[in-house]
């Protein structure tokens, strides 16, 4: 029998996820320990990947964070994926997700500031037409 790597690309997938909505909504890794009524060491394993998350766990932090525990699955892929992404097969955001997770946090906080509703409509459609400009070329 195999025994798994630990921890897995997937362990650390979930943990990523679960930094991310916690983080989104503004909650410490105290206030969810407290809530969860386990240690704020174990949240910190968790986010990592360190520690794997089991079913009846998983249940709690998602009712916990507001989200079905399908949300924390929300990036991992059924087939596995090569390490190179010259190879074409790996996505760059794949690779660079806690990087883009702190980017995505940081202009989500930002754009909750701007009061003017137009503003943020304008906002919007900046990043949209950036975003389809950087496909284009």
């Amino acid at each position: 029998m195999k025994v798994a790597n630990f921890p897995s690309e997937i362990d650390k997938s979930i943990g990523t996820r679960l930094r991310e909505r916690r983080v989104s909504i503004g909650l410490s890794q105290e206030k969810l320990a407290e809530a969860l009524k386990i240690d704020p060491e174990d949240i910190c394993f968790f986010e990592q990947g360190l520690k794997r998350i089991g079913a009846e766990q998983l249940l709690l932090i998602a009712n916990a964070l507001t989200v079905q525990p399908g949300y924390f699955f929300g990036v991992v892929s059924q087939r596995p994926q090569k390490s190179d992404p010259a190879d074409g097969r790996t996505p760059y955001v794949a690779k660079n997700r806690s990087v883009l997770v702190e980017q995505g946090l940081r202009l989500q906080r930002a754009f909750f500031k701007v009061k003017n509703p137009a503003l943020r409509e304008s906002i919007i459609n900046l990043v949209n037409d950036m975003a389809e400009f950087g496909e284009a070329h």
